[in-house]
C-alpha cells in the first residue's frame, strides 16, 4: 500500500534540495531522497515529524548554502549525511556554542530580540489558526450555517437581523435543502443554591438543537425525545463545565439533584466540555417554546445542509423561498429576505480579516527585529577577520567557515524560536481573555489559543527564515573573498566594499520595515485619541451599573417589575452620596441591536414598516439624569406617564436634527412603525443629548419602560465618593425583600461600559 504521507514528504524534500547546487543534486539527490523516505516512514507522532523536519531543513539550509559558496571536495555518504559530514557538523556545532558562550551579552541580545519577534508572530498566528483552521466543536461543521433575516432599505444596503420565530418555523417546516433547523435565545437566569443566589446566562433551545449542531457532552446525557416534546414544560437542564464546577464542585454524582432556576426546580442531566459557552456565553441550556406567530427579531437559528448540496444553489433557493413566505405573511415579512452565513463566519465575523492584518504587522516587526540582529551580527563579523584568517591558514575552506558562522545564527534563532513557542503556550489563555467581546469569550466554541501542529510548523519555518536572513550576510562578510580578504580591505579603508554594501542594505531594510510600522502605530494612536476625546453624549465616570433579571415565572406582571424598579431607585437615591439612579434595558455601548421603523406626522413615514430605522430604548424617567445625558429641549417622562405607559417619546439630538433641523420638535407626533400600524402616535416631549451607540447609526428614540417591561434591566447609579456596589446591593435587598447575590460584579468604572451581573430573586 502506498503511504501518501511518505510520498508527500519526499516531494517536499526534493523541493528543499534546491538549496544545493545542481551538480550536487544530480550526484546525490536520489540517494538523499531515499534516505529521507526511510526516516519519514520510521518517524511516529506529530512531534517526531516536526523534529525531523526541523533537523532536515536546518541541515539543508546550512550545507546547501555552504556547498553553493564553496563546492564540497569530500565524498558524502547516503543522503548527504555520511560519517564525515555528520562528524564535521557536530564539531562545528560545538565550536559555535562555545563561541557564543564566550560572548553572553551578544547572545542574550540576539536571543531576546528574536524571541520577542518570533513570539509575537507565533501568538498572532495561533489566533489566525484558531479562526481559519481549528475545527469547531460541531460535527461536520462545514455543513452548518446560521440564518439571517435581511431587511430591505430603499437606497441603502439591506440590514440583517437574527430571525424572528416565524422565520424559524417557516424555514424549518418548508425548506427542503436543510436537513435540520434549530433555534436558541439567551436570557438571564437566577440560580438558587443552598447558600446563595447567583445569576447565569441561560440558553433556551428548541427541540433537536443539540442534534442539529452535533454536540457531544462530557458528562451525562442530552435532552430526551420526551423532554424535547414538552418544550418549556420540561424540567431538564444541561450545564456548562464552569457552572458545574461552581455549583456542584465537578461531582458527576450531583447530576440529578434539583436546582432552583427562576424559582422553579430543574434537574441537571448533563455537562458540556470545558470552554463550551455557545451561544453568547451561555452557562446552562434548557428546552423552550418559540411562538410561531411572533415577528420580533432575536431568535438565533442554525441549520445543517443536506449532504451533497451546493452552498450557492441552496442560497438562491432560500431567497426564492423567502419571497413565498413574504406573500403568506405580508404583515411581518414583506421586506424580509432569508439568507445565511457559515457557522465560522457567524462566530468570528470580521475578526479573521483583522487578525490576518495584525499578522502582517507583526511579520514586519519580525523583519525589523531580524534586520537589527543582522546589523549587530555584521558588526560582530567585522571584528572576526583575524579569527577567520587563522582558521583559514589552518586549512578550513570557505565553505567550512561559512557553515560555522551560519550554525551560530541557527543556534541563536533556534533558542529564540523555542522560547517563543514556549511563551505562546503561556500567553494563549491571556490572549483569549484579551479578545473577549461583550462578555462572550472565544472559548465559547473551544477556541483555546494553544500551540498545535500548525503553530509549531509556522514557528519553525519563521525561525529558519530568520536564521537564514540574519546569519547569511555576517557569514559571507566574516569569511571574506579569500583567506585574508576582509583583513586587507579593513586595513586600508576600515571596511570592505562588500561590508559597506551589506551595512547599507541592512540599514535600508530596517528603515523600510520600520516606516510602515511607525505610520500604522501613529494612525492607531490618533484613532484611539479621537475615540477617547470624542463626545460620548453620556458620562462614564462615577457610574455604577448592575444587570438585573426579572424572571417571567416570578414576575409575570410587568407593572410589578415597574414597581420594584421604582422602589430600588428611591432607596438608592436615599443613600448618602448618590446623585441619581435610573434604569434602561440597553446601555449605549452594549453589544446587540434594538431597532425599529418609525414615522413622523407630516414629515416622513416608513410605509413598508421597515424602510427607515432608528434605535429604540425603553427607559425609566430618571435614566437620563443617572447616566448624565442632558435634556436639550423639553423634558423627560414623568412618573405618572410611566404608570400609564403614556404615548410619549424623547428623541436623540441626531434624530431630531435629521427631520426637524433647527425647528423645535416638542409637541409633534411620532410613531413606531408605519402610519397604518396599530401602535399609537406619540407626543414628542423632549430632545436629549446624542449618545454614541455600538452599531452603525446613532439615531435613537426613548419610550417609557412600562410600555414593554423586559426581563433584563440595567440599573445605572451616579455615585459620589465612597458609594459603590455594596450600597447598590443593599438597596436591591431592601426593594425585593431578599438577600442580594454575592457574585455581583458591579463596579466603579472610569470609562465607558460598567460591569455587573446580578439581579433580584424573589
Amino acid at each position: 500500500m502506498i503511504d501518501h504521507r511518505v510520498t508527500r514528504g519526499v516531494a517536499w524534500y526534493r523541493r528543499l534540495l534546491i538549496l544545493y547546487p545542481l551538480a550536487f543534486r544530480q550526484r546525490f539527490g536520489d540517494s538523499m531522497a531515499e534516505a529521507f523516505a526511510a526516516e519519514v516512514e520510521a518517524t511516529r507522532g506529530p512531534l517526531g515529524r516536526a523534529w525531523l523536519w526541523t533537523v532536515t531543513v536546518a541541515h539543508a539550509l546550512v550545507h546547501g548554502i555552504a556547498e553553493r559558496l564553496h563546492g564540497s571536495r569530500r565524498e558524502v555518504g547516503v543522503g548527504g549525511r555520511g560519517p564525515g559530514v555528520a562528524t564535521d557538523l557536530a564539531a562545528d556545532l560545538r565550536v559555535a556554542v562555545r563561541t557564543l558562550r564566550r560572548r553572553p551579552g551578544y547572545a542574550t541580545l540576539v536571543i531576546t530580540t528574536l524571541t520577542l519577534g518570533i513570539g509575537a508572530n507565533a501568538a498572532i498566528f495561533s489566533l489566525v489558526n484558531a479562526y481559519l483552521f481549528a475545527p469547531l466543536p460541531f460535527a461536520d461543521s462545514d455543513r452548518l450555517v446560521h440564518l439571517r433575516d435581511m431587511v430591505s432599505r430603499p437606497g441603502e444596503e439591506p440590514w440583517w437581523y437574527t430571525p424572528t420565530p416565524r422565520s424559524f418555523h417557516a424555514v424549518r417546516e418548508g425548506f427542503v435543502p436543510f436537513q435540520d433547523v434549530a433555534a436558541h435565545v439567551t436570557r438571564a437566569v437566577s440560580v438558587r443554591t443552598d447558600v446563595d443566589v447567583v445569576q447565569a446566562v441561560g440558553a433556551v433551545v428548541s427541540d433537536r438543537w443539540m442534534e442539529t449542531l452535533g454536540i457531544e457532552l462530557m458528562v451525562g446525557r442530552g435532552f430526551s425525545a420526551e423532554e424535547q416534546a414538552l418544550g418549556a414544560q420540561a424540567r431538564a437542564v444541561v450545564l456548562s463545565h464552569d457552572l458545574w464546577q461552581r455549583l456542584m464542585g465537578g461531582d458527576p454524582a450531583a447530576l440529578g439533584r434539583p436546582l432552583v432556576l427562576d424559582g422553579e426546580p430543574f434537574i441537571p442531566i448533563g455537562v458540556f466540555p470545558p470552554g463550551f459557552n455557545y451561544p453568547w456565553g451561555a452557562e446552562l441550556w434548557m428546552v423552550g417554546d418559540f411562538d410561531r406567530t411572533s415577528g420580533v427579531f432575536g431568535t438565533g437559528t442554525v441549520a445543517r445542509l443536506l449532504p451533497g448540496r451546493e452552498v450557492e444553489a441552496v442560497r438562491s433557493e432560500l431567497i426564492d423561498f423567502s419571497r413565498t413566505i413574504a406573500g403568506e405573511y405580508p404583515d411581518t415579512h414583506r421586506d424580509i429576505t432569508f439568507a445565511f452565513v457559515s457557522m465560522r463566519e457567524q462566530l468570528f465575523g470580521n475578526r479573521t480579516g483583522v487578525s490576518v492584518a495584525l499578522l502582517g504587522a507583526v511579520l514586519l516587526l519580525l523583519l525589523t527585529a531580524g534586520a537589527s540582529v543582522a546589523g549587530v551580527s555584521v558588526a560582530r563579523a567585522l571584528s572576526r577577520d583575524r579569527e577567520m584568517a587563522v582558521r583559514s591558514s589552518l586549512g578550513a575552506g570557505r565553505g567550512r567557515l561559512v557553515r560555522l558562522v551560519l550554525l551560530e545564527g541557527v543556534v541563536l534563532a533556534a533558542i529564540g524560536g523555542g522560547l517563543a513557542l514556549l511563551a505562546t503556550s503561556w500567553t494563549g489563555s491571556w490572549l483569549t481573555d484579551l479578545l473577549a467581546v461583550g462578555g462572550t469569550r472565544l472559548t465559547q466554541v473551544h477556541l483555546v489559543l494553544e500551540p498545535d501542529g500548525r503553530v509549531a510548523a509556522f514557528t519553525i519555518g519563521v525561525t529558519l527564515l530568520v536564521a537564514a536572513l540574519t546569519a547569511l550576510i555576517p557569514a559571507v562578510l566574516a569569511t571574506g573573498s579569500g583567506a585574508h580578504g576582509l583583513s586587507a580591505a579593513t586595513a586600508r579603508t576600515g571596511l570592505s566594499r562588500a561590508a559597506r554594501r551589506a551595512l547599507r542594505g541592512v540599514v535600508v531594510a530596517e528603515v523600510a520595515f520600520c516606516v510602515p510600522l511607525l505610520l500604522s502605530a501613529a494612525l492607531v494612536h490618533e484613532a484611539f485619541d479621537r475615540l477617547a476625546s470624542a463626545e460620548r453624549g453620556y458620562e462614564a465616570e462615577d457610574r455604577v451599573t448592575v444587570s438585573l433579571a426579572f424572571p417571567e415565572r416570578r414576575y409575570p406582571d410587568g407593572a410589578e417589575r415597574v414597581r420594584v424598579l421604582r422602589r430600588m431607585v428611591e432607596r438608592i437615591e436615599a443613600e448618602p452620596g448618590v446623585v441619581a439612579a435610573g434604569y434602561t434595558h440597553h446601555l449605549p455601548v452594549s453589544p446587540g441591536d434594538w431597532t425599529r421603523a418609525y414615522s413622523i406626522d407630516g414629515i416622513m413615514s416608513s410605509e413598508s414598516g421597515s424602510s427607515v430605522l432608528a434605535n429604540i430604548r425603553f427607559v425609566g424617567p430618571t435614566y437620563f439624569d443617572a447616566i448624565g445625558m442632558r435634556m436639550l429641549q423639553g423634558r423627560t417622562f414623568t412618573e405618572d406617564e410611566m404608570d400609564r405607559a403614556a404615548a410619549v417619546v424623547v428623541l436623540s439630538a441626531d434624530l431630531a436634527r435629521k427631520h426637524f433641523g433647527a425647528a423645535d420638535p416638542v409637541g409633534r407626533l411620532f410613531k413606531s412603525g408605519s402610519p397604518s400600524d396599530p401602535t399609537p402616535w406619540r407626543e414628542i416631549v423632549g430632545v436629549v443629548e446624542q449618545a454614541q451607540e455600538e452599531w452603525a447609526f446613532n439615531e435613537t428614540f426613548y419610550v417609557p419602560y412600562s410600555e414593554r417591561p423586559l426581563e433584563s434591566v440595567e440599573l445605572v447609579v451616579h455615585a459620589g465618593p465612597g458609594v459603590g456596589a455594596p450600597a447598590v446591593r443593599a438597596a436591591i435587598q431592601g426593594s425585593t425583600r431578599t438577600r442580594p447575590p454575592t457574585d455581583s460584579r458591579a463596579c466603579r468604572c472610569s470609562r465607558t461600559r460598567i460591569c455587573g451581573a446580578t439581579g433580584p430573586e424573589p
